[in-house]
């Protein structure tokens, strides 16, 4: 439903149990790529090499775009021709029945905003080439944190990002997300942190 059509839909079945490879194969423009399961950094860098386009956004299965967030976004990039990735906002939706997340201390509008500017995949649109130079995401680390990680790498590398306010992502929040394993998390966040200062001490 994108008001401007994707050059290319690449869904990665990173070994789900589901019906996902029955429901996804019904889509002829859909380039379909089943994988044993390896976790999301993986999944996520399968598709970034299939990927065709200059410019890639990732999408999550659990989450939502809204209809113009690539015309938005494909814009943001055009018109800052200097910009390495485009950043926008995230929209927290809790699914009907679920708890909240360990860090989310309730759904009124002044908490959910807390989480709007963060800088997850799914509210990212990159130039092809800036993953040529930051690297693709982590696959050592399989229980989260690979996001960060990569944020980190691109601050390190001193890639440029613009920023629109527009809400490029609908995160729902249903109970089974990575993000609501508190201790993974924080090991994660660890392993992120680690990951950075052993570069600081490698670089020159």
């Amino acid at each position: 439903a994108q008001t401007l059509p994707p050059l290319e839909v690449i869904v990665v079945d990173d070994g789900s149990s589901d019906g996902t490879a029955d429901v996804v194969q019904r889509f002829d423009a859909v380039r379909f790529i089943p994988q044993p399961n390896a976790g999301p950094a993986a999944a996520r860098n399968t598709a970034i090499r299939a990927a065709s386009g200059a410019f890639i956004a990732l999408l999550d299965h659990d989450d939502l775009f809204p209809a113009e967030r690539l015309e938005r976004m494909v814009a943001a990039l055009l018109a800052h021709p200097g910009a390495d990735y485009a950043v926008g906002k995230q929209r927290l939706t809790l699914m009907p029945g679920a708890a909240l997340p360990y860090w989310l201390k309730s759904t009124e509008v002044a908490e959910l905003d807390r989480f709007r500017d963060e800088h997850c995949p799914g509210q990212l649109m990159m130039r092809r080439e800036a993953f040529d130079r930051v690297g693709l995401f982590d696959e050592a680390m399989t229980s989260g944190g690979e996001d960060i990680d990569l944020m980190f790498r691109c601050a390190e590398t001193g890639l440029v990002e613009v920023i629109i306010e527009d809400d490029v992502l609908i995160r729902r929040l249903h109970g089974s997300n990575f993000t609501m394993n508190e201790a993974d998390m924080r090991r994660a966040m660890f392993e992120a942190l680690r990951n950075r200062a052993r570069r600081r001490r490698q670089s020159p």
